[in-house]
């Protein structure tokens, strides 16, 4: 490779460098085995955001996943008590959605369904990554830092669901 300056007085420098590098092909990554049990099955993602839903959702039926979207809680408590518990994976609860409480609304949802605890992962942004270092508020049953990575959403998915979500029948 090679390495270089130019620099002008008055005018400022340029640094360069070039790094020869052997044409590869992309390495696809191995996908991660999602259970069979989670395929086609609803998850419903609530985030105010449609990008952040959007985004989820594409990560989600990579992994036949059958994705839920909504914006708003009044939503979510409607999709909530209308779906089959033991089809439903779970919520994936955005921590910053206006004038609620997440951890109150996470209490309420799992009330909806007392004989199966509803698995409620808790969403985090960016800004509020230091709460991803405390412990996860009751109610929640996972925490996530978004913008989400396919193979970080499988493994909170798997290890909040637990046996029992992940042998119910559609």
């Amino acid at each position: 490779g090679n390495i270089g300056v130019r620099s002008t007085v008055g005018e400022g420098s340029t640094f360069w460098f070039t790094v020869p590098q052997k044409a590869t092909e992309a390495l696809a990554s191995e996908p991660e085995m999602v259970p069979e049990a989670m395929h086609n099955r609803p998850l419903l993602i609530v985030d105010e955001h449609a990008t952040t839903r959007e985004q989820i959702s594409g990560l989600c039926k990579q992994m036949g996943i059958h994705p839920v979207l909504c914006a708003d809680t009044q939503t979510a408590r409607e999709l909530v008590a209308s779906t089959s518990k033991p089809s439903l994976l779970g919520v994936l609860l955005s921590s910053s959605l206006p004038q609620v409480q997440p951890e109150e609304f996470a209490l309420e949802l799992r009330k909806q369904s007392p004989s199966q605890p509803l698995p409620i992962i808790r969403l985090l942004n960016l800004k509020n990554v230091a709460e991803s270092s405390k412990p996860i508020p009751s109610g929640f049953s996972g925490q996530l830092i978004k913008p989400l990575r396919a193979h970080r959403l499988l493994r909170v998915l798997v290890e909040s669901l637990g046996s029992r979500n992940l042998t119910s029948a559609t």
